[in-house]
């Protein structure tokens, strides 16, 4: 069964310019809206705390997280994932990314070449496999 993230173009949009802001170091965020229908409403970026290697890792802020949560709370919604950047890298999650993911949630990989966005790619931590599977992202 195929897992489908849907997500509007001026949404995504935001998480580009957030990565090439950030460029050439990771960005990260939140990803807030439906989770039973995987649909993405808002997105809320957070700080990067792995000060130590920024470009090839990204620690989000507890300050963030909670303050996801609470949004999506007041919002009604949910936090049904995360964003995050790979410089100069593909946008496929490295193991580091697998053994900090939870199950269940979307985890949008943006790369970005000399500070420019790439294709984006979705993926899914699978419960039983623990691997990730791509997820297809429907841009509105």
């Amino acid at each position: 069964m195929d897992s489908t993230i849907t997500i509007t173009k001026e949404l995504l949009d935001n998480i580009f310019d957030h990565c090439k802001r950030d460029y050439p170091y990771e960005c990260c965020g939140i990803l807030i809206g439906d989770f039973d229908s995987k649909r993405v409403d808002r997105i809320l970026g957070a700080e990067n705390l792995r000060k130590d290697r920024m470009n090839d890792r990204y620690e989000m802020n507890p300050k963030d997280l909670i303050e996801g949560e609470r949004l999506a709370r007041e919002l009604s919604l949910d936090v049904i994932g995360y964003y995050h950047s790979h410089p100069d890298h593909p946008n496929r999650p490295s193991e580091y990314d697998r053994q900090r993911a939870f199950a269940g949630m979307s985890y949008i990989i943006v790369a970005t070449k000399e500070g420019k966005e790439t294709d984006p790619k979705s993926w899914l931590l699978s419960e039983e496999s623990q691997q990730f599977i791509e997820e297809i992202i429907n841009i509105i």
